[in-house]
């Protein structure tokens, strides 16, 4: 009975979490789950708008951007943002920006005022961008700006196809990167000059560079990430290792941090912070965001192990659980003043507000949820603190309650889902829950930027479940096209400037007329767009997160070959020998003939044709049949004594050089066995030159029905084959000419094969 007991206890248990999660999911299986985008770097101060207590709080770097969060800019400031969804926005000074939704192949967000750079590096996905004047359609492989101003905003196109729809009469204007930009107000669309901020740009440029050598990292990260997070494999191989582990009875490979103490634990060094009723994890480890939002931490013989989400699956086997961004995984426990959690299991359940990542349980309200602390895997293993310290410090390895041991929280504490009042006394009260730093703003947005903030809102709650890429590309066809094209760039004022409605926290609520509003250029020093790193007229967006299967450097190898190889079709074996044959043997040739032809026909044509001129196939081709040994015992029989004569110089002086003036970029290759079979037979002297005159296969073709047939020449497009039965021709009446065509045809054959 005992041993039964044994078994039964996690049995039970199993069942148990599985039952919860064959009901809890039946709700939250009609979801998507919720994708969040991540701060990834911040210059100066970002705010975050907190709908429950209508005030702003300052983020941090690893701070989420998700759901309708709402943030604006100082007029210093600069930030980026990184989504799963591969799309990356950067923002710039004095900007006001919200996301409406979020999907995997679908994003909406909202620009109020000031500036914004989006890279919609989305292969499937569809990007919309509104304005107070239009919104912008970003299709995938797009990059584009856009300049909010008070009375005004402009578009413009960096990569990829972007078109902008006019609020009032939904007309569509298609924006050209590198070209003009478009201006609009409430009424009318212009034509823009299409320059940038140059400070802007170089800043976007400097951070394009920094991603691109993040994502050339080479290792086992890369390997082992889904590809939504390969752009987070440099801080692993930056910050720990792969190793090989036995768990439950298998051989597993997790990451594990080497950078931290060997007491280090997860969700230990970072802080808290209440996100739209469940706990976030803000890290202050490097590589804490990918590893505490996605994926699962593992306790091995004492040491912390990360195994990495799989990518597609809901609820993965063994170790590893379905790819997914989760606040924190971890249970909650408390004990009088007291508050602590417990890394979860890659079994165990998490519960939340909201269906976070696919194996999450949402909590319905009203209904308990019983949680046995004794069975949680990692409870030996607990981090418990003060209350009072709970959403007050940013890393909590200095408070930690250390007299505390595995039978005291068996014993003691009591589980709970989700963090609430009978987890932390004043939860419900308490406005440092919403705290990123310890720190209160300076200065906070004038309660005018609420009302759009509300209004997206509201917006929000709908497009999470109506837009779709399928809706957007409809809105995209059903509009109309412009007609007539954007009227003149005078009439519409350029958003140079704009209003920074940040004052100190005393005037948040005054009237508008009472507060002194500070204006500010977000164009101070232009540069043409066209001048801009970032320009992609192709459609391929630049450097930043999410471009690494992008495969650019081959592009432009394909492209060479396919230049040189348009002008010579015919055939492989053709394509290769004129790539050669049209650089090098018509260059020499024009230069060197009318100088060298007199003292070189002998000596050039045994040396230089067949090594140098033409070394590959082609090449031998030529001096393979006629050009090596038909031309050559003309050129010791008869060639050489006149050459010592003087009558061939004066032969080739003459009727050479007009003879080849014309023809001699394509007539090279006829040009030297004929030049030595001229002054044998003073007859074809004249023929020749009229020939080469008129046309080259023409000249072939009339001194080849004598001797041999013209099936070859066209094949091989009277370059080598013309050359040889030309030069054979004359060789024919000698009988040691034709025993060597036979050698030479093979040798030609030879050359062929090896090539």
């Amino acid at each position: 009975m005992k041993s039964r007991g044994k078994w039964f206890r996690p049995a039970f248990a199993v069942f148990t979490a599985c039952l919860a999660l064959s009901f809890a999911p039946s709700v939250a299986a009609q979801q998507e789950p919720v994708l969040v985008g991540r701060i990834s770097y911040i210059e100066g101060q970002i705010l975050r708008y907190i709908p429950e207590t209508k005030d702003w709080v300052i983020v941090r770097k690893d701070a989420p951007f998700g759901l309708d969060d709402a943030l604006y800019s100082d007029a210093s400031a600069k930030a980026e943002f990184i989504f799963p969804n591969r799309l990356l926005v950067r923002i710039g000074a004095s900007t006001q920006i919200q996301l409406i939704a979020l999907k995997s192949d679908a994003s909406e967000m909202d620009v109020a005022s000031g500036v914004a750079r989006f890279y919609n590096k989305n292969p499937e996905g569809m990007l919309k961008v509104t304005t107070p004047f239009g919104y912008v359609l970003a299709e995938p492989g797009s990059t584009f700006d856009l300049y909010a101003g008070d009375q005004s905003v402009e578009v413009i196109a960096l990569a990829g196809r972007v078109d902008y729809f006019q609020q009032d009469s939904n007309a569509k204007y298609e924006v050209t990167p590198g070209g003009a930009s478009i201006l609009a107000d409430a009424t009318q669309v212009a034509t823009g000059e299409g320059t940038l901020d140059a400070p802007w740009d170089d800043w976007n440029v400097a951070r394009d560079s920094f991603w691109a050598k993040r994502v050339e990292v080479k290792g086992e990260s890369v390997k082992r990430l889904p590809p939504q997070l390969e752009d987070d494999a440099y801080d692993l191989e930056e910050s720990g290792k792969w190793e090989r582990v036995n768990y439950q009875g298998q051989e597993r490979e997790f990451w594990r941090p080497t950078v931290v103490e060997e007491s280090w634990r997860p969700f230990t060094v970072g802080r808290w912070t209440d996100y739209y009723g469940d706990q976030v994890w803000v890290p202050e480890d490097p590589f804490g965001y990918v590893t505490m939002h996605y994926g699962n931490w593992i306790l091995v013989e004492h040491r912390w192990y990360w195994a990495p989400p799989v990518r597609g699956i809901a609820v993965a086997g063994g170790p590893f659980i379905g790819f997914g961004w989760y606040p924190g995984r971890v249970a909650w426990i408390s004990s009088g003043p007291n508050v602590g959690w417990v890394p979860l299991a890659p079994t165990e359940i998490y519960y939340s507000h909201h269906l976070w990542g696919p194996s999450a349980v949402v909590v319905a309200p009203g209904v308990p949820v019983t949680i046995a602390i004794g069975r949680l895997a990692f409870v030996s293993a607990a981090i418990v603190v003060p209350q009072a310290s709970f959403y007050s410090v940013s890393n909590y390895s200095s408070v930690r309650v250390t007299n505390i041991n595995q039978t005291t929280i068996v014993n003691n504490f009591h589980a709970a889902p989700v963090v609430n009042n009978t987890v932390i006394s004043n939860y419900n009260q308490s406005t440092a829950k919403y705290n990123f730093v310890n720190q209160a703003p300076a200065s906070a947005p004038h309660s005018s930027v609420v009302q759009r903030i509300s209004q997206n809102r509201q917006t929000a709650s709908i497009a999470a479940r109506s837009v779709t890429p399928a809706g957007l590309k409809q809105a995209a066809t059903s509009a109309k096209p412009a007609t007539p094209a954007p009227i003149g760039k005078t009439t519409v004022p350029s958003p140079t400037k704009l209003t920074n409605k940040l004052v100190p926290p005393s005037q948040v609520n005054a009237p508008k007329n009472q507060v002194s509003f500070k204006p500010v250029e977000i164009k101070k020093n232009t540069k043409p767009a066209a001048a801009s790193p970032a320009i992609k007229p192709g459609g391929a967006p630049a450097g930043g997160p999410g471009g690494r299967p992008v495969a650019q450097p081959p592009v432009p190898e394909v492209a060479k070959p396919a230049t040189h190889e348009a002008p010579k079709p015919p055939a492989p074996e053709v394509t290769k020998p004129p790539v050669h044959e049209a650089p090098k043997p018509p260059a020499p040739e024009v230069t060197k003939p009318p100088a060298h032809e007199a003292p070189k026909p002998s000596a050039h044509e045994a040396p230089k044709p067949p090594a140098h001129e033409k070394p590959k196939p082609p090449a031998h081709e030529k001096p393979k049949a006629p050009a090596h040994e038909a031309a050559k015992p003309p050129a010791h029989e008869k060639p050489k004594p006149q050459a010592h004569e003087k009558p061939k110089p004066q032969a080739h002086e003459k009727p050479k050089p007009q003879a080849h003036e014309k023809p001699k970029a394509p007539a090279h290759e006829a040009e030297k066995p004929q030049a030595h079979e001229k002054p044998k037979p003073e007859g074809r002297e004249k023929p020749k030159p009229a020939a080469h005159e008129t046309s080259k296969p023409p000249a072939h073709e009339k001194p080849k029905p004598e001797g041999h047939p013209a099936a070859k020449p066209p094949a091989h497009e009277a370059n080598k084959p013309p050359a040889h039965e030309a030069t054979k021709q004359p060789a024919p009446g000698a009988k040691p000419a034709s025993k060597k065509e036979p050698e030479n045809r093979k040798g030609a054959s030879q050359h062929k094969n090896e090539n």
